[in-house]
């Protein structure tokens, strides 16, 4: 049904999820929500505040698009994006329990959530230096978009999204740690492929797919072929052995053996 709706009918349909996702994780608990033309925000926050929110989303949207080189006569994503904010870790802990069904692990200031019905990110509200709330939409953004082209691996839109948020946000010190943390994540793998095969999760894994990411689309030609493959209906693993001449395995040596 999904496929078939409209941007505006997916929009609505998503708006609603939105609200019946905040009752089931928070009930009783008083939200607001507002519009920009790619995004519903939801939060305790004000109507005023989440506006001020779903402007800095849309200027980060167009760095992300321009990083992307999306067509600007589109939107960002058929249907918007809901970007959901949570001023205390509780309630983030909540949403993550009753909508999703596990635990989100303690380092998590934010995660995103792509399958076609729905489309969404979320963000826990920062109240120091260590994060961005420009940082978090950023990869937000970038992550949803990589999972929209098609049946694509964790590895690869965890990886575009990092990837693309250190591109266009600066001053950030959790994306900056990811750039110093990667040699010491790589110390601790026994070899490449485990992050393609998905025997390497958690943070290392996130960081160490950020790395092979950056390194695979160091190629512009070969990504856009990859790119442009899997939006086009083809499936991954083909695209990639087409467009780098080998298994997203193989390759990683490759990377690997560069330094990672």
């Amino acid at each position: 049904m999904a496929e078939n709706s409209t941007h505006d009918e997916l929009a609505a349909q998503r708006t609603a999820l939105a609200a019946s996702n905040w009752n089931l994780a928070l009930p009783g608990i008083n939200h607001a929500t507002a519009d920009t033309t790619n995004f519903h925000l939801l939060g305790t926050q004000t109507e005023a505040q989440l506006k001020e929110f779903g402007t800095q989303a849309e200027e980060i949207a167009k760095k992300v698009s321009l990083t992307l080189k999306l067509p600007a006569e589109k939107p960002l994503l058929k249907g918007k994006i809901t970007l959901f904010f949570f001023n205390a870790r509780y309630d983030y802990g909540e949403f993550g329990k009753m909508i999703e069904e596990r635990s989100i692990p303690r380092i998590w200031k934010g995660h995103f959530n792509y399958d076609i019905v729905d489309a969404y990110g979320t963000v826990l509200i920062p109240r120091s230096e260590d994060y961005t709330l420009n940082g978090l939409v950023a990869e937000h953004i970038a992550g949803i978009y990589a999972r929209s082209l098609g049946d694509v691996p964790s590895w690869f839109s965890n990886g575009l999204s990092r990837t693309i948020a250190a591109k266009v946000v600066k001053d950030d010190a959790r994306i900056n740690a990811w750039k110093e943390s990667i040699q010491t994540a790589a110390s601790r793998v026994e070899k490449s492929s485990d992050i393609v095969t998905g025997k390497l999760g958690g943070e290392d894994g996130a960081l160490l797919s950020y790395s092979y990411v950056q390194f695979l689309m160091s190629n512009n030609a070969r990504w856009n072929s990859l790119v442009s493959a899997v939006g086009n209906g083809a499936s991954f693993k083909d695209a990639f052995t087409k467009a780098y001449g080998d298994s997203p395995e193989k390759i990683s040596e490759i990377w690997w053996r560069t330094g990672s």
